[in-house]
């Protein structure tokens, strides 16, 4: 038969208030492994509340410590092992009795933290088998602080507590325990520290929008010290550090940013300027602005482009920014055809904001000078000067076959299309066929590049007979020959050409550099030009180009193929040159204008003259 483990008597030495060591061994194994061996432990007086230790076997012996007992308690500890048949007890129990000790208390979080007072208490878990006579919290401003540092009496006995903390100074550090007392001793819970709310954390402003009588600051409250904001705001003086009892704000309560706004200032002063913020801590300061208000200038005025420009009339703009801090009694405009002697005036109100007053009477294509001006009891404020030029006798747009509109600019007494021609019709309604291939008889058209999208931007690109429409050669001043061109307009010849660049070429305002004649930048469009970095090219700075108007655009050119698009512009002339015709050229990477002939199966750019 097989039979469980016989245990031997237990030993206990090494007796607290909360442990003793217990020892066993095994007598007799019954030659069966002991799977398990240890000590059963109850309270003398409660056999039902029994607790059982295992413990580890080493060479017949087993022992272990016995924890988490009570203070000043009976306890019966027995052996015990336990092997595959069953478990067997020692005969006999012995019995210890535990040490009194200090009670065993745990200190609660603090809260309700002010600047004076806070509330924290404890937990007193076990009396160490001792009456507590007293528990409560003690505190200090070092760490560890003991009951003869500040305390509170919150009772006695076992059980949970609250303390009311009371008398602390503001902005500061405490250090917090809970003790029970029995006649063992004081025991402690684990410290707290806690720091007593503080006045609030608050930053100023810059001052922005500085009038002569207002402005504007505000502040940033990034801590409320622990207690809510009551007020906010900025307070200013005359005099430095000003405080609430000065002109202040209120911008409401909490913490973040906000801005405010001064008012009731007097002109070309000095002020100082705090943001505040306060809490039952108190009220705390920002860091000190200072700022200036505006003096009692004259009044600012910006002239503005002109508009509704005709060949004699024009609408002039412009408007007063500030008044200068006093009213603007009278406002308007000076004009002349000199830029050095504005020598007519009209008048257009008063106060500030913008402002308008037609001009009547003006020179047909003639640049005018103008400026605003703006009056009050300082003086008179002029704006930048300006100009316009007046639209030419020459009319507003021409319009081909096709019902194409193009813009017109008078050049000297010359009188041109602004934009390349991209009729598809003569005047007389006969139609001009694209071409695919290069003639000297047959009238073609050809789309820039080959792309009939560029069209609308750059015109169509002509062949010799297209240009001319069976009309001969022409070398006259004016040709006589429509060609292409609408009813009333005609194919300039290269005299006509040449009187152009003359023109361009005797007047400083058209010239790159006065010291040379440099004119191809007068002509050039502004934009769809290649890139060069030479000077005075028409592909340096590009934004430069066209003071004529002319506004040449870069469609290149066709002969059997398509050639310098955005590199060069090409326009016919009606002059033959034995089996060539005259043309002008501009190059994105030259300065001048290029004259020359070519064949007439070319296809080039054409612009018209009117009749």
């Amino acid at each position: 038969m097989f039979f469980p483990p016989e245990v031997g008597d237990v030993t206990l030495y090494g007796v607290t208030a909360k442990t003793v060591y217990a020892e066993s061994y095994i007598e007799d194994s019954k030659n069966i492994d002991v799977d398990e061996c240890g000590f059963c432990v109850y309270p003398n007086d409660d056999k039902t509340d029994v607790r059982y230790v295992k413990a580890v076997l080493s060479n017949g012996m087993f022992s272990v410590k016995i924890d988490s007992l009570n203070p000043g308690t009976f306890y019966c500890v027995k052996s015990y092992a336990r092997n595959a048949v069953g478990v067997g007890y020692g005969d006999f129990e012995k019995t210890c009795k535990t040490l009194f000790s200090v009670a065993d208390i745990s200190t609660n979080d603090v809260l309700d933290i002010t600047p004076t007072t806070a509330v924290c208490g404890g937990n007193v878990t076990s009396d160490g088998g001792l009456q507590v006579i007293e528990r409560g919290v003690c505190w200090s401003t070092s760490p560890n602080p003991t009951i003869n540092n500040n305390k509170t009496i919150n009772g006695t006995g076992i059980g949970s507590f609250t303390s009311n903390i009371t008398n602390l100074t503001n902005e500061t550090t405490y250090y917090v325990r809970a003790y029970a007392t029995n006649s063992m001793g004081t025991a402690y819970g684990e410290e707290k520290s806690f720091l007593t709310t503080a006045k609030p954390t608050i930053s100023t402003s810059e001052v922005t929008n500085i009038s002569f009588t207002t402005a504007t600051c505000g502040g940033n409250i990034t801590s409320d010290g622990g207690a809510e904001v009551t007020a906010c705001g900025v307070c200013w003086s005359t005099s430095l550090n000003p405080t609430t009892s000065n002109s202040h704000t209120f911008n409401g309560t909490g913490i973040g940013s906000y801005l405010s706004y001064l008012t009731e200032l007097a002109p070309s002063t000095t002020y100082y300027v705090r943001a505040y913020a306060t809490n039952s801590a108190g009220t705390s300061y920002g860091d000190l602005k200072q700022f200036t208000t505006l003096a009692i200038n004259a009044p600012t005025v910006q002239t503005n482009a002109a508009s509704s420009i005709t060949t004699t009339e024009a609408t002039l703009s412009g408007n007063v920014i500030s008044d200068g801090g006093n009213t603007v009694t009278m406002r308007g405009f000076l004009y002349g055809t000199s830029s050095n002697t504005l020598s007519l005036g009209i008048q257009s109100g008063s106060g500030i904001g913008n402002f308008t007053s037609n001009i009547t009477g003006l020179t047909p294509n003639t640049t005018y000078y103008y400026k605003a001006y703006a009056i009050n009891s300082v003086g008179t404020s002029y704006g930048d000067l300006k100009q316009f030029t007046t639209e030419c006798n020459c009319g507003m747009s021409v319009t081909d076959y096709d019902g194409n509109t193009y813009g017109t600019v008078q050049i000297g007494n010359q009188c041109w299309m602004a934009q390349n021609l991209k009729t598809t019709h003569f005047a007389d309604g006969t139609y001009i066929a694209t071409g695919t291939t290069t003639s000297s008889t047959t009238a073609y058209r050809y789309n820039p590049n080959n792309d009939s999208n560029n069209v609308s931007t750059y015109g169509y690109l002509y062949n010799w007979p297209a240009a001319m429409h069976d009309a001969s050669s022409s070398s006259t001043n004016t040709s006589n020959v429509q060609g292409v061109c609408p009813n009333g307009w005609h194919l300039p010849s290269d005299a006509e050409w040449t009187q152009l660049t003359d023109y361009l070429s005797s007047h400083n305002e058209y010239l790159c550099d006065p010291s040379t004649i440099k004119i191809a930048k007068s002509l050039a469009s502004t934009t769809y030009w290649n890139s060069s970095n030479v000077t005075c090219t028409v592909g340096y700075h590009p934004a430069e180009n066209n003071s004529s108007g002319f506004g040449a655009l870069p469609a290149g050119y066709y002969s059997n193929g398509y050639y310098e698009f955005s590199g060069n512009a090409n326009f016919w002339s009606s002059t033959r040159s034995g089996d060539y015709a005259y043309y002008r050229a501009l190059y994105y990477n030259s300065a001048s204008i290029g004259r020359s002939y070519g064949n007439n199966n070319i296809g080039f750019s054409v612009r018209c003259v009117r009749d």
